[in-house]
């Protein structure tokens, strides 16, 4: 780029008016051959000594030893003698020495009018390479190469501002060349541009860009590639509508429940390919309308875009058993007696069968009352045992059904020591009547154990039984109400006065008998 234009304006003298040029490199050596003239001439050096001698240094006066210029020349005539404008450039340590830059050809004629402005020479922005077309995820990164159309000198501190829709970041300095300056930007989470990114612009920080004389260069950017397609996807997709935390009862007479819910719906910053993942534990592979087994169980939604940015949401299913187990074969109340002799019943039942919906078969625990620690096969006692089966499953649901063991004491009290019959006579013809004497007898029960009995006929023992037959009655009755009587009769008999026995055939048969009668 040219600065400082038209700062100085020279008219040249018509002298030399055909300058035949063979070659003219303008370099670090200089090289100038002239038809006409044996001598090496630069047609710059003589511009710049003959037309512009010794005004550079006030012109382009500054803290550089050297600069970069560039010589406009006008009317300058091109073999036949027509006019032309031309520009080249040079660069001079000081002015008028060392000049190099273009190289010249050809025959040129400097016409009288001839007009030279010179201006100061900097770098500038040729091109700007950008990342291929696509979508660039976190941690992938993205070069900007910035070629110059000079050698430059710079540090590492410069930055590439770049706009996105996400808001604007900087590329950092990555490496140089010669003349070209490389940018690179690490995508971060977060960072999104679904319509192509914009180059903002370079920010020195602090830091030159220059060319190897010192001139700044002049940072705007030229012939930019085309960015349009060079999108970014920093932002990971988003759920919405995840379910809340669900609770729910074991199906009837089933292990799991069948779990439904609104699918949640996700939104992408691109509305590129979504991919939906749905994975449970501990149990795997359920989903929506899955059998959810007892317990938590928890579900994980993972989607992620065509890039890879993943987002997750979780929810649980938390499935209770509020069944009771079901008892099948609960025995009908039962009645029996007392066995013989004894003071309880022997009971014996089939034992009731217990399915839960989650546990399977449970055993059932029996429990007994009044009397406690009876079940199948227990001698029962006399009265009513209630017998209550309980069946309880691992989530504490408890199901029981009871039925009744009623044991009847039918059984008599049993006399033992029961007098036989007695016969007494009185002791004197002259009496009527005889004291008796017996042992009572005893009475057991199977369940009352000794039983007193109860005379309830009778004279009791010791007491004047008349002459005759008298019975003797004893009842027994249990606590039950179960009673025995046993009985037994004492005779007493009167003694005769003797007779006398004179004619036998007047003897009554009676009397010989010893009757009494």
């Amino acid at each position: 780029m040219v600065t400082n234009e038209n700062v100085l304006i020279c008219r040249a003298i018509e002298t030399n008016p055909w300058l035949a040029i063979t070659s003219v490199m303008v370099g670090s050596k200089e090289n100038t051959m002239f038809n006409n003239m044996s001598r090496l001439f630069s047609l710059l050096a003589i511009v710049l000594a003959v037309l512009c001698q010794g005004i550079l240094d006030t012109a382009f006066a500054g803290p550089s030893t050297s600069a970069s210029y560039i010589l406009s020349m006008s009317t300058i005539d091109s073999g036949g003698g027509g006019s032309a404008s031309t520009t080249y450039s040079f660069r001079a340590q000081s002015v008028g020495k060392g000049v190099v830059g273009t190289a010249l050809s050809g025959n040129y004629k400097i016409n009288s009018g001839f007009v030279a402005t010179i201006g100061r020479v900097v770098p500038a922005v040729l091109s700007v390479s950008v990342p291929g077309n696509g979508t660039y995820a976190p941690s992938q990164t993205m070069d900007f190469t910035i070629l110059f159309d000079d050698v430059i000198v710079t540090g590492a501190d410069s930055i590439l501002q770049l706009i996105l829709n996400s808001g604007s970041v900087n590329a950092v300095y990555q490496e140089k060349t010669s003349n070209s300056l490389t940018y690179r930007y690490t995508v971060q989470p977060g960072d999104s541009d679904n319509n192509g990114i914009v180059l903002s612009g370079i920010i020195l920080n602090g830091d030159t860009i220059q060319d190897v004389v010192g001139n700044d260069a002049d940072l705007a950017l030229q012939n930019t590639g085309s960015a349009a397609s060079v999108l970014v996807d920093g932002v990971a997709p988003v759920i919405r509508g995840i379910p809340a935390s669900i609770t729910i009862n074991t199906d009837v007479g089933q292990n799991t429940a069948v779990t439904n819910w609104t699918e949640p719906t996700v939104t992408d910053n691109l509305n590129g390919f979504i991919r939906t993942q749905v994975t449970s534990s501990p149990t795997t592979s359920l989903d929506n309308g899955s059998a959810f087994p007892v317990g938590i169980t928890t579900v994980v939604y993972t989607v992620s875009d065509e890039v890879g940015n993943s987002s997750t949401a979780v929810f649980t299913v938390t499935v209770n058993d509020n069944e009771a187990p079901v008892l099948n074969g609960m025995p009908a109340n039962i009645v029996t007696n007392t066995d013989p002799g004894q003071s309880t019943a022997v009971v014996n039942w089939t034992t009731p069968t217990v399915t839960d919906n989650v546990d399977g078969p449970i055993a059932p625990v029996v429990s007994s009352s009044p009397t406690t620690g009876l079940d199948s096969g227990s001698a029962f006692p006399v009265g009513t045992t209630t017998v209550t089966c309980t069946a309880t499953d691992t989530a504490g649901n408890s199901a029981s059904a009871s039925f009744a063991v009623t044991v009847i004491d039918g059984e008599s009290p049993v006399f033992s020591g029961v007098p036989a019959d007695i016969t007494v006579t009185t002791t004197s013809s002259s009496r009527k009547t005889a004291v008796v004497i017996w042992t009572a007898p005893t009475v057991m029960d199977n369940v009352d154990g000794n039983v007193t009995p109860l005379q309830t006929a009778g004279l009791l023992s010791g007491f004047e039984f008349p002459v005759g037959v008298s019975t003797i009655l004893y009842t027994a009755t249990d606590s039950i109400g179960n009673s025995s009587t046993e009985s037994f009769t004492v005779t007493v008999i009167q003694r005769e006065f003797p007779w006398l026995i004179l004619i036998p055939e007047l003897v009554s048969p009676h009397k010989i008998s010893g009757s009494g009668q």
